[in-house]
């Protein structure tokens, strides 16, 4: 059976869609640092009750109305999360560049750095935009969310490349 793109083609296509995905979360996260308090507010609370009703529908009883939620919401989801799905699509995207381990780590070093810069830039946004405030927590949570996933890439290319140099077999990462 003949192959309708070769694996090349195929690698790029990849690298094209994490690629994408990781420029849509980055546009999607300047834009909600930007919000005024009172809409960032009104998402924070959309996205508790999804939450909420996804936990009460499981047998886990949620008070959507605490502020321990709330802030719980805002952190992790607000936050974490959206920084840890951006990093993810970083690390698929450079997983499909050319065979060349040093490269890699190199861009994904790169990305290392730009994530700490988004983490401070989006809480400077927070600082101009309407009713709301920067905070340096905020940096941390969100670098911890962006740092994750590359340290997780970095530790395991690491140790397979070093595997690899001892062994005639060579894993890529």
């Amino acid at each position: 059976m003949k192959r309708l793109f070769s694996k090349s083609i195929v690698k790029n296509i990849y690298i094209a869609i994490f690629f994408a995905i990781f420029i849509a979360l980055n546009i999607m996260i300047i834009y909600l640092a930007a919000e005024n308090g009172e809409k960032s507010t009104q998402t924070s609370n959309s996205v508790g009750e999804v939450v909420a009703t996804a936990a009460d529908s499981i047998g886990i009883h949620v008070d959507k109305n605490s502020e321990a939620f709330k802030n719980f919401i805002r952190k992790f989801f607000g936050h974490f999360s959206l920084f840890f799905f951006t990093s993810l699509n970083g690390v698929l995207s450079i997983i499909f560049l050319k065979n060349n381990p040093q490269m890699k780590r190199i861009v994904a070093y790169g990305f290392l750095g730009y994530g700490l810069i988004l983490a401070i830039v989006t809480e400077v946004i927070q600082i101009y935009a309407g009713s709301r405030n920067g905070n340096f927590i905020d940096v941390l949570i969100d670098y911890l969310g962006y740092a994750i996933p590359m340290g997780i890439y970095l530790a395991l290319s690491f140790f397979i490349y070093r595997k690899s140099r001892d062994n005639v077999n060579y894993i890529e990462v």
